[in-house]
């Protein structure tokens, strides 16, 4: 299922809220002007913030790239500045290169589950807590607001290629049918100034499975499922199939396989490749002396 129309977005109070326009493109923007976040004809994404700070990309891969300015190397190196001087502190700060929610390039991201699991990749694993955001179109406040740490990703055997993901089910969060969610993961580089958030997103609709649907997953065997919720637009019943066949086998290289061809599939290829070949230097190393 397509995308109708285009969503709108705007601050307030420090959160998000979502509307819905008539144009077949998205804008994303600030109440205050700080940064905006577009979608034009080739398809592609643009984030920038409107005083060239930094700026946050989908290129032609299908996957988010973070080009990183003086506004977020300052905040890293006031933070530093105002930690406590006792403390042995780092004299350089990694970032990932790419963050990638693991979701459809070219549709909405279909899942028949009101809690399911959103996974997403990280060419570098950062070594601070992450954001996480779940937001209604057409609300004025996120569904819910956690804090990922590193224990949590390390929880997953499917972390070894730098996938983390977050579990709806492990909340009282449940989506409603038939509705358009977006989610976000952020790495905050200063509380106190969200402008300098390098983040990423992806949309999400939950919709019932059809009787006929429903037959058919249940006469195919657990293993190949997979290939059904594909068939029929469910990415992230796909994914998360393919995920939970990794954790019980973490050592099945054939279940990997799998699933690098389904990310590769979804116009996802460096995202492929980097599980396939991995990544040494897939970082943005930043002095903070």
């Amino acid at each position: 299922m397509l995308l109708r129309g285009f969503a709108a977005f705007s601050q307030s109070r420090g959160r998000f809220s979502f509307k819905r326009g008539k144009s077949g493109f998205a804008a994303f923007s600030q109440s205050r002007g700080r940064f905006a976040f577009k979608r034009g004809k080739s398809g592609f994404a643009a984030f920038s913030q409107s005083r060239g700070r930094f700026a946050f990309k989908r290129g032609k891969s299908g996957f988010a790239a973070f080009s990183q300015s003086r506004g977020s190397e300052q905040t890293l190196k006031k933070t530093v500045q105002n930690a406590d001087k006792t403390e042995a502190l780092p004299t350089k700060i990694r970032l990932p290169l790419i963050i990638a929610p693991l979701t459809p390039q070219r549709s909405l991201g279909l899942t028949m589950t009101d809690q399911p699991t959103l996974y997403w990749y990280m060419s570098y694993w950062w070594e601070g807590d992450l954001e996480f955001s779940l937001n209604e179109f057409g609300a004025s406040e996120p569904i819910i607001e956690y804090t990922v740490q590193r224990n949590d990703c390390n929880k997953h055997p499917i972390q070894d290629d730098l996938i983390c993901q977050l579990r709806l089910a492990d909340s009282d969060v449940r989506l409603k049918p038939n509705k358009d969610y977006e989610w976000f993961v952020f790495i905050v580089m200063d509380p106190e100034q969200r402008t300098s958030d390098w983040l990423a997103s992806a949309f999400l609709h939950y919709t019932k499975p059809s009787t006929r649907l429903t037959s058919r997953l249940e006469q195919t065997p657990l293993s190949q499922r997979y290939q059904v919720y594909k068939e029929n637009g469910f990415w992230y019943d796909a994914l998360d199939n393919l995920g939970v066949q990794i954790e019980k086998q973490p050592n099945n290289n054939a279940l990997r396989k799998k699933l690098k061809v389904l990310i590769e599939q979804e116009k996802m290829l460096n995202v492929a490749e980097f599980l396939e070949e991995g990544c040494e230097e897939c970082y943005h190393e930043i002095d903070i002396d």
